[in-house]
Formats: structure tokens, C-alpha cells, sequence
């Protein structure tokens, strides 16, 4: 399956945004063997900054985070694109909070921590069906 996804996510730039520097450092090994490249931000005001300043394919953020939250820097990123693919993930019972994000094109939802197949169900969704 592995394979698979590689296909569709091995040519493309990743905005990755988290704040937690343990689930930072796991996720963006597991992202960097998936992606061309990925770059990281701490917060939403870091990932506003660098999303202007550099092209991306795809953004997965946080939505909890100091500066800027996930939502209000999703919010910034749609006024500016509508069509690039964004993925949301949260703590479990944060998922529940997110119905402001139902009007900004949320291409898919994860829950921490990430359940390695249900990452490889949404990456197969949003990344090789959309493309």
C-alpha cells in the first residue's frame, strides 16, 4: 500500500504545522520519506509566513496551536487559494470543534495520534483520487 501512495505524494511539497515538538519530529520522518519535501512550522503565524513565501502542494495542520490557531490560518490560506489540498488533524475530541472549518474545502480529517492505515486511507483518498 505503501507503493501505492508513494505514486501520488512522492512529487509533492508538504507544509506540515504542529507546535508539539515530539509529534513534530515523529510525523515529519514518517512525512519526509512520503514527500519530495516537506517543511515545517510551529505555529500558524510561522506557517502563514512560510506558505506566502514558497509553493505547496498540500498543508496538514494542527488545529490547537499558540499565535495563530489551525483554523484561523486555513482561513488566511483560502483567501488566497481555494484548491490546495489541506488536511485537519486533532486529538480525537477535538474533531468535534471543527464545524468552522466546514466552509474552507477541509480536503480530509485525521485524529491524533494517526492510526498508520487510516493515514494511508486519507492520503489515498485526497492525494491519488484528486489528482
Amino acid at each position: 500500500m505503501v507503493k501505492e501512495i508513494l505514486k501520488c505524494t512522492k512529487s509533492l511539497n508538504l507544509l506540515y504545522v504542529e507546535d508539539d515538538e515530539l509529534i513534530q519530529s515523529v510525523y515529519s520522518d514518517l512525512f519526509s520519506n512520503l514527500f519530495k519535501s516537506i517543511t515545517i512550522a510551529n505555529d500558524g503565524l510561522e506557517a502563514l509566513e512560510k506558505y506566502k513565501n514558497n509553493k505547496f502542494d498540500i498543508i496538514i495542520s494542527d488545529i490547537r496551536m499558540p499565535n495563530m490557531n489551525g483554523i484561523d490560518f486555513i482561513t488566511k490560506v483560502r483567501e488566497e487559494d481555494e484548491n490546495i489540498l489541506i488536511i485537519i488533524y486533532s486529538a480525537w475530541n477535538e474533531l468535534e470543534n471543527l464545524k468552522p472549518s466546514n466552509n474552507l474545502n477541509i480536503s480530509g480529517y485525521m485524529s491524533k495520534p494517526i492510526q498508520t492505515e487510516s493515514m494511508i486511507d486519507i492520503f489515498k483518498k485526497v492525494l491519488c483520487t484528486n489528482r
